[in-house]
């Protein structure tokens, strides 16, 4: 018996198996798991960079939220001045469809639906304060009898939701108007802007509206054709 081999076999048995080196030049991914760089750094930040980045992002904050202020207040006064422009041309437009004189103004009015013509009730009216442009609702209706009120057999043709609410700053929002009526407008069936005294005579006036935090005013025109215009005026 070859006693020699016996003993290789049994060397071979008793020997434990070790991980193999990594050959870095072969890139065998299943091996990969024992090695170690020591070059490794784990990622983060430090205390200081937390804080400088804090101290950055209050800054940046500090000038932007000013001016964030005025783009609001900006966007409120363009958005008021335009949808009051609009409800002007509108009735300008209806007087000349209808052949009659057709009156806006800020009114006591519930919310209505004008998708069909609406009449006037006793409880709706044209509010007596030339304030209320943009406090109250306004309503368009045509005036056959041409004396500033919703009555009678008369329709509500188109209603526009309050755009503002009035405050008490050092520079409140505000409207004044500078109309031969300072709280109705009418349009005859000829596009003009109308008075009411004397009755029918052709008049031009502007609101100056202004709004809390915003850079400039808005001044809101009638020409003596009846057109309306809408241009920045300072406060």
């Amino acid at each position: 018996m070859d006693w020699g081999c016996c003993r290789r076999m049994m060397n071979t048995i008793t020997t434990p198996l070790l991980p193999q080196p990594l050959d870095r030049h072969r890139g065998d991914s299943s091996s990969s798991i024992y090695s170690h760089s020591s070059t490794d750094i784990e990622a983060g930040f430090t205390l200081i960079e937390v804080l400088v980045v804090i101290a950055v992002a209050a800054i940046l904050l500090s000038i932007a939220l000013p001016n964030l202020g005025y783009f609001i207040a900006n966007g409120r006064i363009s958005t008021a001045s335009n949808d009051l422009a609009s409800d002007l041309m509108f009735a300008r437009s209806l007087a000349s469809s209808n052949q009659y004189p057709a009156v806006v103004c800020p009114s006591n009015a519930p919310a209505i639906n004008t998708l069909s013509p609406t009449s006037c009730a006793a409880t709706v009216s044209c509010s007596v304060n030339p304030n209320d442009w943009v406090f109250l609702g306004r309503i368009v209706f045509i005036d056959k009898n041409f004396n500033g009120k919703c009555d009678g057999s008369e329709t509500i043709i188109r209603y526009t939701a309050p755009t503002l609410t009035p405050d008490a700053s050092s520079k409140p929002t505000s409207i004044v108007p500078n109309f031969p009526s300072n709280n109705w407008i009418a349009f005859n069936p000829y596009g003009a802007m109308i008075s009411p005294a004397p009755a029918g005579a052709i008049s031009s006036g502007n609101f100056k509206l202004c709004v809390k935090g915003a850079t400039q005013c808005r001044q809101i025109a009638v020409d003596f054709s009846g057109r309306p215009s809408v241009k920045p005026v300072p406060w």
